[in-house]
């Protein structure tokens, strides 16, 4: 037991020293953090949309990012799918024209399979919202997704789960007339 605890304590100390010890223009989990961060003030001003996460797949290299954020209010499914391809489409802007990164991407550039930006929803008293609402909408991966949840049992799976593929998405604004603007 002893022994477990001094490694992982062993591991807790290294690592970060192990990362300072790289230059943070060549430690591109830094490049990372700073593209991310100025896309969340960027949203949050435009959008009024608050970042509550971050992650992706970045071991030896940069394969996928990952934004979560919340709304306050209900939107419907046109306004969520604009919104979505708004916000996959500036931060692949900020990803691909950031030349810092470039060398760390998997693939260059990156397109909407390399990112997944969820939206959750909660009403203007930050309580759940429930069917026939979305309460979650992400651009995930290439894929537009809807989702709704039952409030006689909201700790089930959802309640309904639309998809539909970026390019859909795309098609359905243009229909509409409603093609974000980069």
């Amino acid at each position: 037991m002893m022994i477990k605890i001094v490694t992982a304590f062993f591991f807790i100390l290294t690592i970060p020293k192990l990362m300072s010890q790289l230059p943070l223009e060549k430690n591109y989990i830094y490049v990372v953090a700073r593209i991310e961060k100025n896309f969340e003030d960027k949203i949050l001003k435009k959008y009024h949309l608050r970042c509550i996460g971050s992650g992706g797949y970045l071991m030896y290299n940069v394969k996928s990012l990952e934004l979560a954020f919340q709304h306050k209010g209900v939107l419907n499914k046109n306004d969520l799918r604009k919104l979505l391809i708004e916000l996959t489409s500036q931060y692949l802007e900020d990803i691909n024209s950031n030349e810092e990164i470039r060398p760390y991407l998997e693939n260059y550039p990156f397109t909407p399979k390399n990112v997944d930006i969820t939206i959750y929803l909660i009403d203007l008293h930050k309580q759940e919202i429930f069917y026939p609402n979305i309460c979650i909408a992400e651009s995930s991966y290439g894929t537009i997704r809807f989702k709704t949840v039952d409030e006689a049992n909201p700790i089930a799976p959802f309640y309904t789960t639309e998809k539909e593929t970026y390019e859909e998405a795309l098609e359905k604004l243009k229909q509409c007339n409603e093609v974000p603007s980069s």
